[in-house]
């Protein structure tokens, strides 16, 4: 599937170097990665979940500032059914750094926007093969159903994930 408009990609963080075993920072400045504060994030620690918010606004906006200052914005994060997904967390905590960078540049705050998922998967998604993860996803429907035409129109959507392994997620979502 081909993308009506152009797609850019962003990681604060990706595994690098010999056999994908290293962690390499994706932006300048970005602090280390600490496997212990992606711990705690991942098991709901709010302080973590700001610290990589703020590390990911801050290398966002230097990597993309025409999207950080887009005149129109949204923001979500990873489609999810009923519970929320630890994106869900990151993507909040990155919403008031976000807007007050927007502020200090006279733009309108971006709302965070939600995609639902249609149906929840059967079994352990982290255990499956990567083909698997893309038959899966591509069989898995999403709706846009909660944003309006007139907040679409001309908007960019910064869809926000905490983590990449193979790319079924992001390619569902395009």
């Amino acid at each position: 599937m081909t993308a009506l408009t152009p797609v850019r990609e962003f990681a604060l963080y990706s595994l690098g170097g010999p056999g994908g075993s290293e962690l390499t920072a994706g932006a300048s400045g970005c602090p280390p990665f600490s496997s212990a504060r992606y711990s705690r994030y991942k098991y709901g620690s709010v302080t973590a979940a700001d610290a990589f918010a703020g590390a990911l606004v801050t290398a966002f906006g230097e990597r993309h500032p025409e999207i950080a200052r887009a005149p129109k914005l949204l923001i979500t994060s990873s489609p999810y059914t009923c519970v929320p997904t630890a994106a869900t967390t990151l993507a909040r905590r990155m919403l008031p750094v976000l807007n007050a960078a927007r502020a200090r540049h006279g733009l309108p705050a971006a709302p965070l926007v939600q995609v639902d998922r249609i149906g929840a998967s059967a079994g352990d998604y982290g255990t499956l093969s990567a083909g698997a993860r893309d038959r899966l996803m591509a069989a898995n429907a999403l709706s846009f159903r909660r944003f309006r035409p007139d907040q679409l129109r001309g908007a960019h959507l910064v869809v926000v994930d905490d983590v990449r392994v193979t790319g079924a997620h992001q390619r569902c979502l395009v």
